[in-house]
């Protein structure tokens, strides 16, 4: 009797623990790919920081071609 309660427990578990891992494995989060996605879009902000920076020091030239004319 004590046998089967403990064979029924350790199957009980092995279930137990098979779900959590296939929950876990659905809902984990790469880190990895989080990581990737983060320097991703660090240099996508850089990239439009760049542009907007230039844009800026055009427009300033322009005003001051536009004010000297």
């Amino acid at each position: 009797m004590t046998a089967n309660a403990q064979a029924d427990q350790k199957n009980q578990q092995t279930i137990l623990n098979d779900a959590v891992n296939a929950q876990s494995s659905l809902t984990g989060v790469n880190l990895d790919e989080e990581a990737a996605k983060l320097m991703q879009y660090q240099q996508q902000y850089q990239a439009v920081a760049k542009v907007i920076s230039i844009a800026s020091t055009l427009f300033n030239q322009i005003l001051q071609i536009s004010a000297s004319a």
